[in-house]
C-alpha cells in the first residue's frame, strides 16, 4: 500500500511537468487512489458533458507496422502512395521516409542507431520494424521523460518479455541495460498504447500509435463517462461524455464501443493482458442491447440466445424464451462464424441491395438483428455511401438511426461515434429533402410521428443533430472535412 501511494505521489509530480494545460488539469482533475485500479483520475468537481478535462502531448509516436494499413512516414506519418521502396532510408536503416528534408534530420540520430545494430534486409519494408519504432525510440527520451515512462504500469506478456524484433539485426545489443530498457518499454508500451487515426492528407485517415502518459492513467470502461480525441497536432484530450459528479472516477474506453462482450474481453485481454468485469460485462444484454445474442436454435422461436454467465467465456447459453440451452461450444462456434462471413463480405465491394440480402438470408440466419456484426455491417454501410437514390439515401439514414439508438441504451453520452453518426444523419437529411416532396414528406411525417422519447426528440431535430456533430467532433483530426461549413 505504501509502495502504491508512493508512486501515485511521484505520478502527481511528474503530471504537473507533461499535461499539456495544467490549468485545466487542476481545475478539474486528481490522481488518487482506486480500490479496484490502483490508481485512478477522478473528478475535483462536477463537470457536464463535453467539458475538456485535460490535455496531454504523446511522449512517443511511431507508426503502427500493421501491415493491413497504408505505409506512412515514420517521421511526420505522411502516406506513402507510390512504390514504397522509392522511399526506404537512403541511410539504409531499412525505414520509410516520406522524402521532406525536415524529416530527414530529424530522423538522423534513430537511422545512426539502427545502422550501427545492422538491419538484416535494410532495402525492404519490415512491418516488425516498423511496429519497433515506439519502443526504439524511448531510448532516446530524456531523464524527465523517463522518469515519468517507468512510473507506467507494465504487463508483460511472458516472464521474459522477449524482444519481438531483434532477428531484424544482424548486430542487435546484448548488453544487459540495453536490453532491459527494451524489454521495461515494449513491457510498458504494450500496455500504454493508444491507437490514433490521424487525417494526414486533408482526406484519408491513417493509423498512428501514441503513447500519452497522462491519457494512460484514465482507467477503462466499457460504458464510459468520458471519451478521448486527437487532434491534427496530435495533441489528446479528455471530455467529459456523460456529467461526472465530484469525486466520480473518469473513464474512457480502450475497445470498440460497438462490439459485444466477449469481443471486447478478449481484445482487452490480447492488448491490455486485462479482463473487464464492468456493469455492461455482467449484464449478458449490455443494457438491452443484446449485441452479443445469436438466434435461438429452436427454428419454431424467435428468442434471443446469450450467455447464462456473460464474464465466463466457458458459460453455456440459453433462449430468453423458450428457455433451450445452448452448449458453449456451439454459441462460440456461430459467433465466430458470424464474425467471419461479416469480415469476408465487409472488405470488399458490395451494393447497399447487396447488404440487404447479406444481412437478411446470410447473417441473420445465425444471429439477430441486434447482433455486433449486424451493427458492424451498417456502419461500414454508412462510411462508404452517400446514397445517390432516395432509397439508398434512406437507408443510410435509418442505419444511423439504429446505431444511434443503440448508443443512447449503452449510456455512453457525448462519445466521438454519436458525433459522427449525428452528422452523416444531418448530411442525408439535406439530401433527402432534394427530393420530390410526396417522397420526403411522406418519410418526414412517419418520422415525426415517432417522438416518444429523449432520444426520438434527438434524432427528428436536424438543428440538434448538427450542434452536437459540432460540438464532439471540434477540433478533432478525423472530423468530416465539410462539418464546419454547415
Amino acid at each position: 500500500m505504501i509502495e502504491r501511494q508512493n508512486r501515485i505521489n511521484e505520478l502527481k509530480e511528474c503530471i504537473k511537468d507533461h499535461v499539456n494545460d495544467l490549468s485545466a488539469w487542476l481545475n478539474s482533475c486528481e490522481l488518487r487512489d482506486s480500490i479496484e485500479f490502483g490508481c485512478g483520475i477522478f473528478a475535483t468537481r462536477d463537470i457536464q458533458p463535453n467539458e475538456l478535462l485535460f490535455s496531454d502531448k504523446p511522449l512517443l509516436l511511431g507508426p503502427t507496422g500493421n501491415k493491413h494499413e497504408p505505409i506512412v512516414c515514420v517521421i511526420c506519418f505522411e502516406k506513402i502512395e507510390n512504390d514504397v521502396s522509392c522511399f526506404l532510408c537512403p541511410g539504409q536503416c531499412g525505414l520509410v521516409l516520406c522524402g521532406n528534408t525536415a524529416c530527414a534530420n530529424q530522423h538522423e540520430i534513430e537511422c545512426q542507431l539502427l545502422q550501427k545494430w545492422k538491419p538484416q534486409n535494410p532495402n525492404e519494408v519490415s512491418f516488425n520494424k516498423l511496429k519497433a519504432m515506439l519502443v526504439i525510440r524511448s531510448l532516446f527520451l530524456d531523464k524527465k521523460q523517463r522518469n515519468i515512462f517507468n512510473l507506467m504500469q507494465k504487463n508483460y506478456i511472458s516472464e521474459q518479455n522477449d524482444i519481438y524484433f531483434d532477428d531484424e539485426f544482424e548486430h542487435f545489443p546484448d548488453d544487459k541495460e540495453t536490453v532491459a530498457a527494451l524489454r521495461d518499454a515494449s513491457a510498458a508500451i504494450n500496455t500504454n498504447t493508444f491507437k490514433v487515426l490521424y487525417r494526414c492528407d486533408g482526406s484519408d485517415d491513417v493509423s498512428v500509435r501514441g503513447f500519452y502518459s497522462i491519457m494512460s492513467l484514465v482507467n477503462h470502461k466499457c460504458s464510459p463517462n468520458a471519451r478521448h480525441d486527437i487532434d491534427k497536432h496530435f495533441v489528446g484530450r479528455i471530455f467529459a461524455a456523460r456529467p461526472i459528479k465530484k469525486d466520480e472516477q473518469i473513464f474512457i474506453s480502450y475497445s470498440q464501443l460497438l462490439w459485444g462482450t466477449n469481443s471486447r474481453r478478449m481484445h482487452m485481454m490480447v492488448s491490455k493482458q486485462f479482463l473487464c468485469s464492468c456493469n455492461r460485462c455482467l449484464d449478458p444484454t449490455e443494457n438491452s442491447t443484446n449485441l452479443s445474442a445469436i438466434r435461438c436454435l429452436n427454428k419454431d422461436c424467435d428468442g434471443l440466445v446469450l450467455p447464462i454467465d456473460a464474464i465466463n467465456f466457458k458459460s453455456h447459453a440459453k433462449c430468453n424464451l423458450c428457455e433451450k440451452m445452448c452448449e458453449n461450444q456451439r454459441f462460440l462456434q456461430i459467433q465466430e462464424m458470424s464474425a467471419l462471413i461479416t469480415k469476408n463480405f465487409v472488405n470488399k465491394d458490395f451494393t447497399l441491395s447487396e447488404l440487404d440480402h447479406f444481412i437478411e438470408f446470410r447473417l441473420c440466419k445465425l444471429v439477430p438483428k441486434s447482433n455486433q456484426f449486424v451493427v458492424e455491417s451498417k456502419l461500414k454501410a454508412i462510411r462508404m455511401f452517400s446514397g445517390t437514390t432516395f432509397e439508398d439515401q434512406n437507408k443510410i439514414q435509418c442505419f444511423c438511426e439504429d446505431i444511434l439508438r443503440i448508443i443512447d441504451k449503452l449510456d455512453v453520452g457525448e462519445c466521438s461515434l454519436k458525433g459522427i453518426l449525428a452528422h452523416r444523419l444531418y448530411v442525408i437529411r439535406q439530401k433527402l429533402k432534394e427530393f420530390p416532396p410526396s417522397e420526403f414528406d411522406l418519410n418526414g411525417d412517419d418520422r415525426k410521428r415517432m417522438s416518444i422519447s429523449k432520444i426520438d426528440d434527438f434524432l427528428n431535430d436536424d438543428e440538434q443533430l448538427l450542434k452536437t456533430a459540432k460540438i464532439i467532433l471540434s477540433n478533432t483530426s478525423t472530423a468530416p472535412a465539410d462539418i464546419f461549413d454547415t
